[in-house]
């Protein structure tokens, strides 16, 4: 009964420690594995992230050619980030290196504050971030990149979950959290002149 009781996200850290200990192809097989058990045709999530269906043997390859022409085309970084529609600034520093990693023509497996600032620009956002450097500091700390060397952040397996599963944020939480942090400001204190 307590199983039936878990949500999606205390189900997806249990598979993620359970596989975390595997070498990387080990956990691409177990994955593609389940998938497979599961009837799920890993084609059509839209997303590359290393899990590559396996061609059946006896299936000839020219009906694979179309799906596979489909995920070679790259996406630009301001489509990308458009579809995905982060909210807070730590979701838009996750969404930016699952593109510079996964999806974009160049990829990058780690990205500094210049190409944060870099995306914020393309997708017409030039001034969103005061501090680019510390949006990636803030993002490691709530858990979606790892700090790989000075100014180089890689994403992580749950900045990699965020964007593939929780983006784009449709029940509107992190924007009503955003908007709670905003009404909660400084009380102005006024001083009073005491008459003598």
């Amino acid at each position: 009964m307590t199983d039936q009781k878990k949500d999606l996200y205390d189900i997806l850290r249990e598979v993620v420690e359970l596989i975390t200990p595997l070498s990387e192809e080990d956990k691409t097989k177990t994955i593609r594995w389940a998938c497979e058990q599961l009837g799920i045709n890993v084609a059509n999530f839209g997303f590359t992230s290393g899990i590559q269906p396996e061609t059946p043997r006896d299936t000839p390859s020219a009906s694979l050619a179309q799906p596979a022409t489909q995920q070679s085309t790259p996406k630009d970084i301001k489509t990308f980030i458009t579809e995905k529609s982060p909210v807070s600034d730590n979701h838009l520093a996750a969404t930016v290196a699952y593109f510079y990693q996964f999806e974009a023509a160049e990829k990058k497996d780690a990205i500094s504050k210049d190409d944060l600032v870099d995306a914020t620009r393309k997708i017409g956002q030039g001034g969103r971030l005061k501090r680019a450097d510390q949006t990636l500091v803030n993002a490691t700390n709530a858990g979606y990149l790892d700090n790989i060397s000075r100014g180089l952040y890689r994403l992580n397996s749950v900045g990699e979950n965020l964007v593939v599963m929780a983006l784009p944020n449709t029940d509107g939480s992190a924007r009503v959290a955003k908007k709670r942090k905003k009404k909660t400001g400084k009380v102005k204190h006024t001083k009073t002149k005491a008459k003598k």
